[in-house]
């Protein structure tokens, strides 16, 4: 299982050194299986990459440029990302294609060459659940993301299926749902790139649901937002899935 714990805007320089003190020892201390991904807002990457020597506890970042350098003020290129450790980004979260919907495939691409994974991002809004025409849409959206991409760069991606009305709401779509998207999304991506995808879940996932969600077929993980800000919730959503 991959666990990524999506920070958005928060957490402050005092709040994350006492959040990695307490999950160094609750790591130290339990035994975990589950890949571990933290997205920390851009100024604290260096202080997680530089805190967690553990093969199975990787950094990324929330966005990255389409472009490697340029006059592109307050935008992080994907070279400045991998000198600093990143491994991962986020690509296409729903509250970044509010306001910057612009080149997803161009940010894949880009990541990939400087040793990046992408998370790409995709999920309806539920105008388009009420309207029955999720399927349709999610096919748009890895359409989109994948048209510029060799079969090869298609399979380094992973997806993050994450209903828009699900983020934060404390809504979720019941596992059957889930399990159909997810069989749907690396389905199509594997008839139309040859792909074996990876596809975790995020929308409102925490301590209370995880173990529930974690018994979805052919799911490979979680995106968690709000309950990845606190050690001691984030530390439970990895032991429920272990149990």
């Amino acid at each position: 299982m991959i666990v990524a714990g999506n920070w958005k805007m928060n957490l402050e320089l005092e709040s994350i050194e006492s959040f990695i003190k307490v999950f160094a020892k609750n790591y130290k201390k339990e035994k975990v299986s589950s890949e571990v991904i933290f997205l920390p807002p851009y100024p604290f990457i260096s202080l997680l990459a530089n805190s967690f020597s553990e093969k199975k506890i990787s950094i990324g970042a929330q966005n990255v440029h389409f472009e490697n350098n340029g006059p592109y003020t307050g935008q992080i290129s994907a070279p400045m990302l991998s000198s600093l450790n990143c491994k991962y980004v986020l690509i296409g979260h729903s509250e970044y294609r509010n306001v910057d919907n612009e080149k997803i495939s161009e940010r894949i691409k880009i990541s990939i060459k400087n040793n990046l994974t992408p998370i790409l991002c995709c999920g309806e809004s539920i105008e388009i659940k009420k309207e029955k025409k999720t399927l349709d849409f999610l096919k748009d959206q890895l359409d989109t993301a994948t048209n510029l991409l060799s079969d090869d760069e298609v399979q380094k991606i992973i997806i993050a299926y994450e209903p828009i009305w699900s983020i934060g709401t404390g809504s979720l779509p019941i596992n059957e749902e889930i399990k159909n998207i997810i069989y749907f999304i690396k389905d199509y991506l594997n008839k139309k790139n040859n792909s074996d995808q990876r596809v975790l879940y995020g929308g409102s996932c925490n301590e209370k649901n995880v173990k529930n969600l974690s018994s979805i077929e052919n799911l490979d993980g979680f995106l968690i937002g709000g309950a990845s800000t606190n050690p001691e919730s984030f530390f439970e959503i990895l032991k429920q899935i272990e149990v």
